[in-house]
């Protein structure tokens, strides 16, 4: 885990080969930041080295740190801010999540699935319809922290799968979007 283009923003981060899991989106309730931190948390049991890297937002909310304080997991999470380098940034993430309580047809799966990320994410909105359960990507129940913690660690822990699901991803994209 590590390498290539996304390098860079591992090495300026100070989290050089740490499993990364990533997502863009915001601290607003109905992006479903609550499940995210509980999913982090959760993952970090199993996956102790694990980092955060959120693409969207300056700052938490105020109960978004007030969380992540209580579940210890404050130092693993590390803002990027709005980016205008978004593959650069996707690069630097092993897999892509996204909690969403609601969504419509989401961009940035797309984007994450072109980079051949693998993605693991709620079955909202456009996400079933874009999403081969298990081939082109995961999807979770919202607000199931538990099962995208899991299907992260499984991803972090095979490195064929990362690959195949990420490959499968960027072919879903192509062909169909």
């Amino acid at each position: 885990m590590g390498s290539g283009p996304g390098r860079a923003l591992r090495l300026a981060l100070g989290i050089g080969n740490a499993p990364v899991v990533g997502t863009a989106t915001t601290f607003r309730p109905k992006k479903g930041y609550p499940m995210l931190l509980e999913a982090l948390a959760e993952l970090r049991r199993s996956v102790p080295d694990a980092v955060l890297l959120l693409a969207g937002a300056e700052a938490m909310s105020d109960d978004a740190a007030a969380m992540a304080a209580r579940l210890g997991i404050r130092d693993a999470i590390h803002l990027l801010g709005r980016r205008s380098d978004m593959p650069e940034v996707l690069a630097a993430f092993d897999v892509f999540v996204l909690p969403s309580q609601t969504e419509g047809m989401s961009n940035a799966i797309l984007e994450a699935m072109s980079m051949q990320l693998p993605v693991v994410v709620t079955a909202v909105g456009g996400a079933p319809e874009v999403i081969r359960e298990g081939e082109s990507g995961f999807l979770v129940r919202y607000p199931d922290a538990g099962g995208m913690a899991a299907r992260v660690a499984q991803l972090f822990g095979d490195a064929g799968l990362r690959r195949r699901v990420g490959e499968a991803a960027r072919r879903r994209v192509v062909e169909a979007y």
